[in-house]
């Protein structure tokens, strides 16, 4: 029984152990929620650019392929 008890200090040790791995977590989803927000900032700005382009009369240069079904009988 003695050895599943935990001394103060351990359970200290332990709770700042855990204080420290989330800190460390909620750092690093912060600067990955930083870099989404500057992806979605270019792409939306390009989307706008494309956009604006269209709007002048200019025709998207776009390529479409024609694909062909065989089917044997």
């Amino acid at each position: 029984m003695v050895s599943d008890m935990v001394t103060e200090s351990q359970f200290k040790a332990l709770a700042d152990a855990c204080t420290d791995a989330t800190a460390k977590a909620l750092a690093e989803l912060r600067v990955e929620r930083q870099r989404l927000a500057e992806q979605h900032r270019a792409q939306m700005a390009e989307i706008e650019s494309r956009f604006a382009s269209l709007s002048k009369g200019d025709k998207p240069r776009y390529r479409v392929r024609a694909l062909t079904a065989r089917t044997t009988l």
